[in-house]
């Protein structure tokens, strides 16, 4: 799901969520929990624990007709979880590509799934469509030819559910999950609902609750208020199967709002390096928690969720962060961690040409070796913090880096922008909006509440600024303090730069029409992309 940080009722009263607000204040309220800017980037990084410039998965959301996917040979949580005892189902939103079947999730680790493979689905018709839809809870009659039902039972099509509202239905089935759960083993449910994603739409009962604002912010809200209603039901499904009492319950949404949703007083929506854009709310609850009941101010990033929840399930998160054995040259020489080149030290593979490379000593000496699953983990465990309300386990994050000589990368949004946090310091290099539209780089305020103000439209992006905030000091980004503190900027840009010299190229490929759902009796279906594992380099 996305949704804003003002889309929570625990954030904003005027959002109906007694549920999730329940569970968030008798647990723990992350208010410091950052994702990607938009979906795809955000699912690689909580499911293989890296950066998502790390995944080859950097440049924006997947489009439909993508021939390739998140890369192979990278140990996906479910996977992880499965080698543990765990019993994996999935139910929901996948968005990591789908062309070929081996892309699909029952191939990445779940021993079950019910979801649908694209970017988003009408809520009734459960059919994939680029046309927009209007609000009033049925889709337009104009479809473009790339249009596809796109609804799967692991990988039978589902279609006797035409006319169900998505939310419910995934609800309905995570309850079938947790009903016919064996309890000999353990259960991980990744519950990815797709609401209040776009096309806005959802039953009236819901968007009834809600009066003023326009009518996409009612829509929307309702949206949220039907999810929060799903949520409750899943709950008390695991209270009567007797596991609850064993289960830890992690929410995030995957980026900030798009139409209709809200993030004031942060500035940005989804898409953006601003704050709006990825951070999100987020929390955690459970009796394994030794303190809760309050508001964390402590930084968690989506990549540290899959070392602290198999760490968590007793895995060793130590050899999570990868066998750096692996890699090398001709000579039978291994890389060789941390190496010095050109001055600077790195911790991972770097960029050479396209490909990946290490050192095989410790300061080069004019031989690469070449990378083969070798790049360490970007997430760290952060249970420590979550149980006992310590400090976290990282003092940075980057929020991307796009990958800009890949132009056509398969994927929507600029190639331009990049973002670190250090400590309580924010770098901003190039388009902080990710689309250049201005429309997006300000402080948009709820239509509910009139009596909030945007202080101020931005009318301009300047694609080539640098931006430095204080968000100790100045949370929604008010003060550019770069030309103030310049060795500052100097010592983050570097920070940023050893970052980006380990960056994935961007998977991509130009839209293929094999995939087109016409060529498949009007499905949304794997089978039309092949996959070469000897070209996968990413580590």
């Amino acid at each position: 799901m996305f949704s804003g940080y003002n889309d929570i009722g625990y954030n904003n009263p005027k959002i109906k969520t007694p549920n999730m607000d329940s569970l968030a204040k008798n647990g723990v309220i992350l208010n410091q929990a950052y994702v990607q800017q938009v979906c795809s980037p955000s699912r690689a990084s909580l499911l293989t624990g890296y950066y998502a410039f790390h995944t080859g998965i950097q440049n924006g959301p997947l489009k439909s007709l993508t021939p390739t996917g998140l890369p192979l040979h990278l140990t996906l949580l479910p996977q992880a979880l499965k080698g543990l005892g765990y019993s994996t189902h999935m139910i929901g939103k996948w968005h990591l590509g789908f062309c070929n079947w081996k892309y699909t999730p029952n191939l990445r680790g779940f021993d079950t799934f019910y979801g649908f493979y694209s970017s988003h689905i009408d809520y009734y018709t459960h059919t994939y469509s680029q046309t927009s839809r209007g609000n009033s809870g049925r889709p337009n009659s104009n479809r473009q030819s790339s249009d596809g039902f796109d609804l799967r039972d692991n990988k039978r099509l589902a279609t006797e559910e035409n006319g169900t509202y998505t939310t419910e239905l995934f609800q309905d089935k995570s309850i079938e999950v947790i009903k016919k759960h064996n309890t000999e083993n353990p259960l991980f449910l990744y519950l990815p609902f797709n609401a209040p994603h776009g096309p806005l739409q959802v039953p009236k009962k819901y968007s009834n609750m809600y009066t003023g604002g326009t009518p996409n912010r009612r829509t929307y809200a309702g949206m949220v208020s039907a999810l929060d209603e799903a949520v409750g039901n899943v709950v008390s499904a695991l209270q009567e199967k007797g596991i609850l009492d064993n289960t830890l319950i992690v929410f995030t949404s995957d980026n900030g709002p798009g139409s209709g949703g809200n993030a004031y007083p942060l500035r940005g929506l989804k898409q953006t390096l601003y704050e709006g854009g990825s951070r999100v709310p987020a929390f955690v609850n459970g009796p394994m928690l030794k303190k809760i009941g309050y508001i964390s101010e402590e930084m968690i990033h989506i990549s540290d969720w899959y070392p602290t929840l198999v760490g968590l399930a007793g895995g060793n998160t130590v050899s999570l962060r990868g066998n750096l054995t692996y890699g090398g040259n001709s000579d039978g020489a291994k890389c060789v961690f941390p190496f010095t080149y050109k001055g600077k030290t790195y911790n991972g593979c770097i960029t050479q040409g396209h490909q990946l490379w290490c050192s095989t000593t410790r300061t080069y000496q004019g031989k690469w070796g070449n990378c083969k699953d070798v790049q360490p983990l970007d997430g760290v465990d952060q249970w420590p913090m979550l149980r006992e309300g310590s400090k976290s386990s990282r003092t940075e994050f980057v929020y991307n880096i796009k990958d800009g000589n890949v132009r056509d990368s398969g994927s929507a949004g600029s190639a331009s922008g990049q973002a670190i946090r250090v400590g309580n310091y924010k770098l901003i290099l190039g388009d902080p909006t990710g689309t250049g539209k201005a429309s997006r780089a300000g402080w948009t305020q709820d239509p509910f509440v009139s009596s909030q103000t945007s202080r101020g439209r931005i009318t301009s992006v300047d694609k080539n600024a640098v931006y430095l905030y204080n968000l100790r000091d100045d949370p929604t980004e008010r003060t550019n303090l770069a030309d103030k503190m310049p060795s500052l900027v100097d010592s983050m840009r570097a920070r940023l730069e050893s970052h980006a010299a380990t960056m994935l190229p961007a998977v991509f490929g130009r839209p293929d029409q094999r995939g087109n759902p016409s060529q498949w009796g009007g499905a949304v279906s794997p089978g039309w992309c092949s996959v070469d594992t000897s070209k996968i380099i990413i580590g």
